[in-house]
């Protein structure tokens, strides 16, 4: 009777997974716009020629993104039936519907989300937040390294904007430090140092305010007193 009943729960179990990869590939053929988009998530990616972000977008209300072509602009078509035109021009524009972007993919592979971990990097629109520039840092969020790090803040123009646009940042609550496109220091000794950091950008007569920079905090706690990161013979300290 112990077997009969164990292997009645098998077959339970087995029915509820299939079940539930049945409902997988039923959701992964998309009829309607796809949830994790509403309000913050990206839904356009635009590559250069080497394969690396040149931004993210948020278009079409997160609409389903079933259409890229590059002409003089980018138009990117939602399954809603909307278009939206971006003004930024790179190697590739990827779109939910894979096999639509532009350079087309392959047309075996499925309509699938290519969700990122976080919102979108620029938003289109209208209002001013459509002139809000972006801005990265690496490492992405905060930590503990046993080692010496390089830090990179780098700041993108929103390319609705029009101005030069710069890249702030400060550590510990010091001195601002500012600059055009990427910059980087190193943290060396053991602490913990928390690095401010935002883009400013010109547009009409005025700059895109900051006043809640976002921030990180990164801890050193490195063993070796001698360590030579960059191998010069010079120890980091």
């Amino acid at each position: 009777m112990r077997r009969l009943a164990k292997t009645r729960r098998s077959v339970r179990q087995l029915t509820t997974m299939a079940g539930l990869a049945l409902a997988f590939l039923c959701a992964s053929t998309h009829t309607l716009a796809s949830p994790i988009f509403t309000n913050t998530a990206t839904n356009v990616w635009i590559l250069d020629s080497q394969g690396q972000g040149l931004g993210s977008y948020s278009v079409l209300a997160q609409d389903w993104t079933v259409q890229a072509s590059y002409g003089v602009s980018l138009d990117v078509d939602g399954e809603g039936g909307g278009t939206e035109i971006l003004p930024i021009v790179g190697a590739a524009a990827l779109v939910n519907d894979t096999a639509q972007s532009d350079p087309a993919l392959s047309a075996a592979l499925p309509s699938l989300s290519l969700m990122g971990t976080g919102g979108a990097l620029f938003k289109l629109g209208g209002g001013q937040a459509e002139f809000k520039p972006g801005v990265s840092i690496d490492p992405a969020t905060s930590g503990t390294f046993e080692e010496t790090i390089r830090v990179r803040v780098n700041s993108l123009a929103s390319p609705s904007g029009g101005g030069q646009v710069q890249t702030f940042y400060r550590i510990d609550g010091g001195a601002i430090v500012s600059g055009t496109g990427e910059q980087s220091f190193h943290f060396v000794q053991n602490a913990t140092y928390t690095v401010e950091y935002w883009a400013e950008q010109q547009f009409h007569t005025s700059y895109w305010p900051n006043p809640s920079p976002p921030s990180i905090d990164l801890t050193i706690n490195a063993s070796d007193p001698n360590r030579d990161t960059d191998g010069d013979g010079i120890p980091d300290l």
